[in-house]
């Protein structure tokens, strides 16, 4: 149905969804008819079947509501066009068999079988931009031969009857292309077979590289900054506080109420604490308070919202009940992530915004440098921002009128948040499953990893699970004691740190230790201030189940990680301390070796010698913000590190050498073990390879085709036409073909292609070409030529599917991987 804005209700519509389309289009008879607004105009091409060329025209774009028969809303915009379909669309003749198929699948038509009509004229047509929000599942296929798709409208009926099935009176079902069998057989293998999750993947992907055209961080980043912006334009300061409004997704309509949701969950709490008059009390009197407050104001239901508009979303709640807390025993939590299947919460339509907040992982390291640190808090920070009224009915929430009544439609009232609620999961309590050993090894939080040594044994065990165990697969007896006997370790761990460090402004050495074993890898940094030395933070990794590296590799691994490491330390806590020297050290004589040798390593392949530019790179960065980058060795009995590979247990583990490192790192470096071997990484290590990267560059100066000044095939044969011209009139002549025609003009390109560009085609000669498409290029790798020509066919076949851009460039450039462009 689609909304009629003077009428101010929704009507009736046929529409279309339509795969082959890039873009959504709208009559002008219906946007005249449902008094569609006007939000902009745009100039199209489009090709149809039959044309010979494209057509450019100016259009409106009108902006459109839908609700679906579930009564999920949609916003979206559409090309206004004088007919969708010219002559209507053949609707396909559905069996009794195929009636029966579909009742069993549990489906239900999008329109009623003995109401349809043989011929329809869609007055809607959408595209890819938005007919994958609507497609649930992945295509059934019928006894005839068609396909059902369930969609957000009902299920449809589409594709082409089995040829023994086929009548007189049903050989069409949708306008298409005439073809030879085998290439309908082929579009129909891969339209079908492929999934609908990869097709819709791969459509996204494009439109998001068209709108953007940068990476995905640029993406999130652009994404982010007009988040923010918006949020600054509709924030509103007054006496009583700020009030903002949510930062709403473009899909934001398609929001349910989850009214259903909302009352299942208040008969859940209901029966499970109704009889607890202790946490009802405590229930109750916190909407009491929040109500006189003013956090909270009454929704009379029988009212219909200020604004046809709004967003009306009820939130689920539940209580957090900690009794061993001195203040809140009770919270309510609201479940903002609570949805109907296939639908979105409301976390889903609201922009997560930029991260504005410093690490917490900073902050400590941080904090552990000058004498005095003083923390504070805000008590109930956020009843001082509030929202505005045009969002406050999506956070409605309900509750019962009266406690001792059971929860139906008279005993039912209903709240809406004024200021902005704190929205958290509920941590539930569950059997010892692989679920609930995962949640106890992440309950202990340790962003700076100080507990690396004694959480490994439990890490390894709740990997091997996952080789043996589904998410909420019991574990045997033999199974939970291992782990309670790993539990046990782990409990009861005190530790008592110094806080403050160093000086703030004080310069510092920062020591880096690394090891690794056959499945784990750690490294740990220690700060090294007035000859006293103190653990900071460390890391540990498992190897990837999958994978399979030698010790060698592993240590490398590790040494790199120690690099990585020494990096996010500097990174955060520059705005206190001065890092004068960074030494990274291992026990592994042979990853040392690596890094300390002046050429690529030859010996390890090409994962040492990745490995050791990300080392060699990170270590350039340091040198260039002037800090001495030296490595060395640690003996393994010396090696801190060495206790983060194997695990320890807590009655070891309060006074081993972990907490501090070997006692010589405490001493000026002059004075270290001989064996230690330390040798500083100086900028004369990176000569050979600055040379080896201008080497690189100067070989595209060679390149004398113009790729990059233009994304238009045509303007860039244009230009070679031009040249060629000019060659021509020149006293010395070479001989050149006179045809200057477009598409000889693009020939001419594909042989500079070949010419300046042979590493693409040093492995296919010309015969390798069929007798007819003599004059095709081979180009397996992704090149210029072949960006431009995709880039041509989409501009000029706009109504036009992957396959088909894939197919008209392949006419051109044979193995091409076009579709990954």
């Amino acid at each position: 149905m689609i909304y009629n804005a003077e009428l101010r209700k929704y009507e009736s519509i046929t529409l279309i969804l339509d795969s082959g389309s890039n873009k959504t289009y709208v009559s002008e008879k219906a946007a005249s008819k449902y008094n569609l607004p006007t939000v902009g105009k745009i100039t199209t091409t489009v090709q149809t079947f039959g044309q010979l060329s494209p057509v450019r025209e100016s259009c409106e774009v009108k902006h459109i509501d839908l609700m679906t028969s579930s009564g999920m809303k949609i916003t979206m915009e559409a090309v206004e066009k004088r007919t969708i379909v010219a002559n209507g669309i053949s609707r396909p003749s559905i069996s009794e068999k195929d009636s029966k198929f579909i009742q069993d699948l549990k489906l239900e038509l999008s329109e009623n079988k003995k109401k349809q009509q043989k011929m329809k004229n869609p007055d809607l047509l959408i595209g890819t931009d938005y007919c994958w929000e609507f497609i649930l599942e992945k295509p059934t296929k019928l006894p005839s031969g068609l396909y059902v798709i369930p969609t957000s409208f009902g299920a449809m009926v589409t594709g082409k009857y089995d040829s023994r099935n086929l009548e007189s009176d049903n050989m069409i079902v949708c306008n298409v292309a005439e073809m030879e069998k085998e290439q309908i057989e082929a579009r129909e293998e891969k339209l079908y077979q492929e999934t609908m999750k990869e097709m819709a993947n791969e459509w996204k992907e494009d439109a998001e590289l068209e709108e953007f055209g940068g990476s995905s961080a640029e993406e999130k980043a652009k994404v982010e900054r007009d988040v923010m912006k918006n949020f600054r334009r509709t924030i509103k300061k007054k006496e009583d506080g700020y009030y903002v409004r949510f930062p709403w997704k473009d899909e934001q309509r398609t929001i349910p109420t989850n009214w259903a949701i909302a009352i299942r969950r208040l008969k859940s709490v209901m029966k499970q604490y109704g009889s607890d008059e202790w946490t009802i009390s405590q229930y109750k009197q916190i909407f009491a308070d929040q109500l006189d407050k003013g956090v909270i104001e009454e929704v009379d239901l029988d009212k219909k919202p200020d604004s046809d508009r709004s967003i009306v979303h009820y939130l689920a709640h539940q209580p957090v009940i900690t009794p061993q807390k001195n203040t809140t025993k009770v919270r309510i939590v609201f479940d903002a992530s609570a949805h109907f299947k296939g639908a979105p919460s409301l976390n889903d339509s609201i922009h997560q915004g930029p991260t504005m907040l410093p690490l917490i992982l900073g902050m400590l390291l941080r904090f552990r440098t000058g004498k005095i640190a003083i923390v504070s808090d805000v008590e109930k920070a956020f009843l001082q921002v509030k929202l505005q009224e045009e969002d406050r009915d999506s956070t409605r929430f309900v509750w019962v009128k009266d406690v001792k009544k059971p929860v139906d439609d008279k005993n039912i009232i209903a709240y809406r948040y004024k200021t902005i609620p704190l929205v958290a999961q509920v941590k539930k309590t569950e059997k010892l499953t692989k679920r609930a050993v995962a949640s106890q090894t992440a309950a202990i939080y340790d962003p700076l990893g100080l507990l690396g040594p004694l959480l490994l044994p439990a890490k390894k065990y709740q990997q091997k699970l996952w080789q043996t165990h589904g998410w909420d697969d019991p574990l045997t007896p033999e199974e939970a004691e291992e782990w309670n006997q790993l539990s046990q370790q782990i409990d009861g761990f005190y530790k008592r740190l110094p806080r403050s460090i160093t000086e703030v402004s004080s310069t510092v050495d920062l020591v880096v230790c690394s090891d690794a074993n056959v499945d784990t890898m750690a490294a740990c940094g220690y700060i090294i201030s007035q000859n006293r030395s103190h653990l900071l933070m460390s890391k540990t990794k498992l190897r990837n189940l999958k994978s399979k590296a030698t010790i060698p590799k592993m240590e490398i691994n590790a040494y790199l990680l120690g690099m990585e490491l020494a990096m996010n330390i500097l990174m955060e806590m520059k705005p206190k301390v001065r890092i004068r020297n960074i030494i990274a050290l291992t026990d592994s004589e042979i990853a040392r070796s690596w890094i300390q040798s002046v050429k690529t390593p030859t010996d390890g392949g090409i994962y040492v010698e990745r490995r050791w530019r990300k080392f060699r790179n990170i270590a350039q960065k340091l040198t260039e913000q002037k800090i001495n980058v030296l490595i060395g060795y640690v003996n393994t009995k010396d090696n801190p590190a060495d206790v983060a590979t194997r695990g320890i247990s807590k009655h070891e583990f309060n006074d081993h050498i972990w907490w501090n490192g070997p006692k010589y790192i405490a001493d000026d470096i002059a004075n270290w073990p001989e064996q230690c071997k330390i040798a500083p990484l100086t900028n004369e290590l990176y000569a050979e390879e600055a040379d080896v990267i201008l080497i690189s560059e100067s070989t595209d100066i060679s390149e004398i085709i113009p790729w990059k000044r233009t994304n238009s095939l045509r303007k860039l044969a244009n230009i070679i036409g031009y040249v060629t011209r000019f060659i021509q009139q020149c006293p010395v002549k070479t001989h050149i073909d006179d045809r200057k025609d477009e598409l000889n003009r693009r020939h001419r390109c594909f042989k500079c292609l070949q010419m300046h560009g042979g590493r693409c085609l040093k492995h296919y000669q010309c015969r390798h070409c069929l007798s007819h498409d003599h004059h095709q290029a081979i180009c397996p790798r992704i090149t210029d030529i072949a960006i431009l020509k995709v880039r041509r066919e989409e501009l000029e076949i706009e109504r036009s599917e992957a396959t088909q851009v894939v197919a008209e460039v392949r006419e051109e450039i044979r193995r091409l991987q076009a579709r990954n462009i």
